[in-house]
């Protein structure tokens, strides 16, 4: 259910995603082998002065002319609730086992009370530092559920060349989507989309990671502006196009394909 963010049922230990929507959240997605929904995970606190979001934060800003990786600096975060809602395009909220709650929930405050610092080079295998979804993960080893799977990184030669230049030499990501296998849904917040619209950007995305084969060039879907990349021209247009007519769709995956294979090649395939 899309909900209002002041009517979210949140309990402390509950796990919540968002998606920022953007071309560099994207440019991350492609690097992991599969596609899954969401590229961000943090822990939901109620605690005596509101109700807040853990996370582990830091600023990735993409620059051209040098890896911004290296200078990554951030740590587990306390951010309220309504600011982790406004930041991204949509967000959703996640329940483990309930007797799992508290034993997340106390991981989230130890880690943020040491200050664990934020891994800007999203090494799971490293443990003095942790990225969003590997801080997730780790708190619900720590309450005893099964351990998220890495999945293995694209072999792309386009794309490996930039997480080269990145200094991303990790073998696969723990993404924020595969933190939720064993947990049920609660609610679902936008602040721009309808639920449709939200089931058309994921299609849009997850076709466009089909898609990208291993003949494939980043510059195929970007292109470099000072402050990062933005998609191609004809890719921005048919993504706002697809999400304007989403509502209108009976089946909405399904839809987005056959608009794309048309869009982008001329005929349905």
């Amino acid at each position: 259910m899309l909900v209002h963010a002041n009517d979210l049922p949140v309990r402390s230990g509950q796990v919540i995603v968002s998606e920022a929507g953007s071309p560099v959240s994207f440019l991350m997605d492609l690097m992991a082998e599969e596609y899954e929904p969401y590229g961000h995970a943090g822990i939901v606190m109620v605690e005596a002065d509101g109700t807040f979001v853990y996370e582990a934060f830091s600023f990735l800003n993409l620059r051209i002319w040098e890896p911004p990786t290296r200078r990554l600096r951030g740590k587990i975060r306390r951010v309220p609730l309504m600011e982790f809602l406004q930041r991204g395009t949509v967000a959703a909220l996640y329940q483990h086992d309930v007797h799992s709650l508290d034993a997340i929930a106390a991981f989230a405050t130890k880690a943020y009370e040491a200050r664990l610092a934020f891994d800007g080079l999203f090494d799971y295998r490293t443990d003095d530092s942790v990225y969003c979804s590997e801080f997730v993960a780790a708190a619900l080893v720590a309450a005893g559920l099964a351990e998220t799977p890495p999945t293995p990184r694209t072999n792309n030669p386009s794309l490996n060349r930039t997480m080269d230049w990145l200094d991303l030499d990790t073998p696969g990501f723990i993404l924020a989507a595969d933190l939720l296998a064993n947990a049920s849904p609660v609610a679902v917040f936008s602040k721009h989309y309808t639920l449709t619209q939200v089931e058309a950007h994921f299609a849009f995305e997850r076709e466009m990671h089909r898609r990208f084969s291993e003949d494939q060039s980043l510059g195929n879907i970007f292109r470099w502006t000072h402050s990062g990349p933005r998609y191609r021209s004809h890719l921005a247009e048919l993504r706002d196009s697809l999400l304007a007519e989403a509502d209108a769709a009976d089946n909405v995956e399904d839809w987005v394909v056959t608009e794309m294979a048309t869009a982008i090649s001329g005929s349905a395939d």
